[in-house]
């Protein structure tokens, strides 16, 4: 069998070189790494250096337009191109779009060493994201009427509550997952993942992603989720400017302000188990998107996690995180590391969302995943609907850990 797997982010990138090594190993596979990142073309290279799929391809980096370029200067990250070059960029991408081009011969230009019609020749193709790419393979295909099967590659937990294999719209045949019992999509198909165990796939993921031997083990710990969720920007108090800027940019500030309601709660809950008395070590796995992290009131409570460049996927492989109480509001991370983690794991996991549910306004789809982790796993999963209910569950939990205790090392 013919199978292309197209991959976006470091996690589905890990997933593919697993599917590859477990469910494909007698298939012809090819590779397309689709993901915009800086170091796209040192990961391409390392996953051809494994020698597992057929052809290893990537996405073309775009040359940098007005929005990107202004959107580097806000995030402080360093322009390589200069105003003009960026000028001439925009216009050839304003004439591009007015001369739209054929989707296959577009794939030809998004993608290189892709050649016309080459997705013809798939029996299958494993994606999940809504790029440009993605969406115009789904086109081509559906309008080419073959039968080539459209599966999800597990991406996290929009992999089990969403049926979309690209943007809105485009359904799903099947789906590749290291839990199918937890999906809520409605997708017929599914098949299990198997779990990181081979030792080979284990080598194989660091040779792709490196492997930082500072990393720690944590266990027996009480390990926090956080999520990225942000104060008011200053610009918005004040006198008569700050109103009158917050009439013109008023859909931003009602994202900001509901977003601010969002930290002030997640903040309050995570003082909470910072001030929880009792001798069992706490951490704090920030977001990567979370900033100004040291105006947070939990900092002389928690010890924060160490940041390392390896992925967190990565280091749940080559690391013990085993008999820990991990609590969040409704981190997807957190549920990827019961997920992704070996079976054994003897972690519990304690989602905050429901205590302040109607300020915390998790999606109707990402509810019922949630309850339905509960439902599977009710010795780990606990979604308690009070401070008192928490405490209660706390308490427990901890007397549960020290009874079980394992070697003890620090992140």
């Amino acid at each position: 069998m013919r199978v292309l797997m197209l991959c976006n982010t470091r996690y589905q990138i890990l997933n593919a070189i697993n599917a590859k090594m477990t469910l494909f190993v007698d298939d012809c596979v090819d590779f397309i790494c689709i993901s915009e990142a800086e170091d796209i073309n040192r990961l391409t290279e390392r996953i051809r250096e494994l020698n597992i799929f057929n052809k290893v391809l990537r996405v073309k980096q775009k040359k940098v337009n007005v929005h990107a370029y202004l959107k580097n200067i806000v995030s402080g990250k360093k322009n390589d191109a200069g105003l003009c070059e960026v000028i001439k960029n925009t216009f050839l991408d304003v004439c591009s779009s007015i001369n739209a081009k054929k989707e296959d011969d577009l794939l030809v230009e998004l993608v290189d060493g892709y050649s016309k019609g080459d997705y013809k020749q798939y029996s299958k193709i494993l994606a999940n994201c809504g790029t440009e790419i993605v969406n115009t393979i789904y086109r081509l295909v559906k309008e080419d009427k073959n039968k080539c099967e459209l599966a999800i590659l597990d991406e996290g937990v929009n992999s089990y509550v969403v049926a979309d294999w690209g943007s809105f719209g485009t359904v799903a045949d099947s789906a590749y997952l290291y839990e199918p019992v937890l999906c809520t999509s409605g997708i017929k198909k599914l098949y299990t993942l198997p779990k990181i165990e081979n030792p080979d796939i284990k080598k194989a993921v660091v040779h792709v992603f490196g492997w930082d031997n500072e990393v720690r083990s944590i266990n027996n710990s009480i390990v926090i989720f956080e999520q990225p969720y942000r104060r008011m920007p200053k610009y918005f108090f004040g006198g008569v400017g700050c109103k009158i800027l917050r009439k013109i940019l008023y859909n931003s500030y009602k994202k900001h302000l509901r977003d601010s309601i969002q930290f002030d709660h997640q903040e309050m809950l995570i003082s909470y188990i910072g001030n929880y008395k009792t001798r069992t070590e706490k951490f704090i796995k920030y977001h990567p998107a979370s900033f100004d992290t040291d105006e947070y009131d939990w900092k002389n409570q928690i010890k924060q996690m160490q940041i390392y460049k390896t992925p967190w996927e990565v280091q749940l492989l080559n690391s013990e995180n085993d008999n820990n109480i991990c609590v969040t509001v409704g981190s997807t991370a957190a549920c990827t590391t019961e997920i992704f983690n070996n079976s054994n794991n003897n972690n519990k996991y304690i989602f905050l969302f429901d205590i302040y549910r109607q300020e915390f306004e998790i999606e109707d789809a990402k509810y019922e995943f949630f309850l339905n982790m509960k439902r599977h796993k009710p010795n780990k999963v606990f979604m308690p609907r009070s401070i008192q209910e928490l405490d209660k569950i706390l308490s427990d939990l901890l007397i549960a850990q020290e009874s079980v205790a394992k070697p003890t090392t620090t992140a």
